[in-house]
């Protein structure tokens, strides 16, 4: 069967299905998209019906690597309308970048124990002692692949939603010091995953044997970074002074597709591309807030379909103890963002911030830690299965409680004004 006929299938299928658990599970549990990985689990070439099987997914890999440049954009373009509040912003960026450090430092360990010598690929090699004591030998040892894929894992862990922020301010009008803190900091923790993602996958081409041009890593990023401003200030350029929102929204698919592209094919990532060319819209467009607000309607079916394609990618683990890492990965994912969040704000010296369990805002991860590790299995495709059974089940543990714990947070600081809620738990999908 045609491979577009099957895409457009899966996705009215998708929906349907979706919408008809969420009637009657939403009654029960606040779904977070979890319908949608099922449908995905049972499409797929792995655990499902074959319904969409390796070939059509490496067919419709343009449509992924699309989807992901949707969802940098969207990152991007949102920046500059909600880090409204410079040192609550700062916190929220120091904070996912404290997670980001210990995600990688305790994975590390880990992956060197779980990866096998042969499913390494080429690169260096850290063995150091640090100290010696009583015959013992301290040392630090690690490859380059481990540590560009303990890095990225930590930049998935240190993404946060904001989506159930938004969804509090309308429903229950929240307002207030530690709503902003957490609206800052998880749009904060959104551009530091994706550019710690976007510098990780730089240095491993810059330090590939498939370097191309030489180039060392230095100048890899700033050939990232420069390029994708310059897809940004394309659309600046192109749109001109067109006032049309049909025209504008069109201009903007144009430069998501475009910037996806450029970034598949750098081998870097079609979400770092795109949330650069997204923050320069941002700042130098007077689209940017219109887009924003158009854009901001495609959340939920790109929910949805990186759901899916989630679901359809996942491979099975063939060693039983990788199902110990989802639950490792939102356990120390639970403690770190508490302490960080809560060590940053008391250092901030804001008395309005001694709220306890500040750190619950931010559990809830959203639609980029999903994206986040279909990059991942992407990139390495060697070790597909541990990303995505990490991070997708990971994500799902922590959001299974996460809109609650929120909800918790703002009543005990009083920033909620709680009345008959307008909308049901199911039209509260996150981003």
């Amino acid at each position: 069967m045609n491979t577009t006929l099957i895409f457009v299938a899966i996705v009215v299928f998708s929906f349907a299905l979706g919408n008809f658990i969420t009637r009657f599970a939403s009654r029960y549990v606040v779904l977070s998209g979890a319908e949608y990985l099922v449908v995905g689990l049972l499409l797929g070439p792995h655990v499902g019906l074959d319904v969409v099987g390796q070939a059509q997914l490496g067919m419709l890999e343009p449509v992924v690597s699309l989807l992901l440049g949707l969802a940098g954009f969207l990152v991007g373009i949102r920046a500059k309308n909600v880090l409204v509040d410079p040192e609550r912003t700062a916190l929220g960026f120091a904070s996912a970048l404290a997670t980001v450090l210990v995600f990688a430092a305790a994975f590390l360990p880990i992956l060197d124990r779980t990866i096998a010598p042969k499913q390494r690929g080429p690169g260096f090699e850290v063995n150091e002692t640090l100290f010696t004591i009583g015959g013992y030998a301290f040392e630090v040892y690690f490859t380059s692949e481990n540590l560009w894929l303990s890095l990225a894992l930590g930049a998935a862990a240190c993404v946060a939603t904001a989506n159930w922020v938004d969804s509090f301010k309308r429903t229950f009008n929240a307002n207030g010091p530690v709503t902003t803190l957490i609206e800052c900091s998880a749009h904060a923790s959104q551009i530091v995953a994706v550019l710690v993602l976007g510098f990780v996958l730089a240095t491993m081409r810059a330090t590939s044997q498939e370097n191309p041009w030489g180039l060392s890593i230095a100048e890899w990023d700033m050939a990232a970074v420069g390029g994708s401003i310059v897809c940004g200030l394309l659309f600046s350029l192109f749109i001109g002074h067109e006032q049309g929102t049909s025209k504008v929204f069109v201009a903007s698919v144009g430069l998501v597709t475009f910037a996806a592209g450029a970034g598949s094919a750098l081998g870097i990532s079609p979400l770092f591309v795109n949330l650069i060319a997204g923050l320069t819209v941002a700042f130098t467009s007077s689209h940017a807030k219109r887009l924003h607000e158009e854009l901001d309607r495609l959340q939920h079916p790109l929910l949805v379909l990186m759901m899916i394609f989630a679901g359809a990618r996942w491979v099975p683990p063939d060693d039983v103890w990788l199902w110990a890492l989802p639950v490792f990965y939102a356990t120390l994912r639970y403690i770190v963002r508490r302490a960080a969040t809560r060590a940053l704000a008391a250092a901030s010296g804001d008395a309005s911030l001694r709220v306890p369990k500040l750190g619950d805002g931010l559990m809830g991860q959203g639609t980029l830690a999903i994206a986040i590790a279909i990059e991942l299995s992407i990139r390495f495709p060697g070790h597909a299965s541990l990303v995505l059974t990490t991070v997708l089940f990971g994500t799902l543990l922590n959001d299974l409680w996460s809109r609650g714990a929120l909800r918790s947070l703002l009543a005990e600081a009083g920033e909620l004004d709680v009345r008959p809620a307008n909308s049901t738990p199911s039209e509260e999908q996150q981003a």
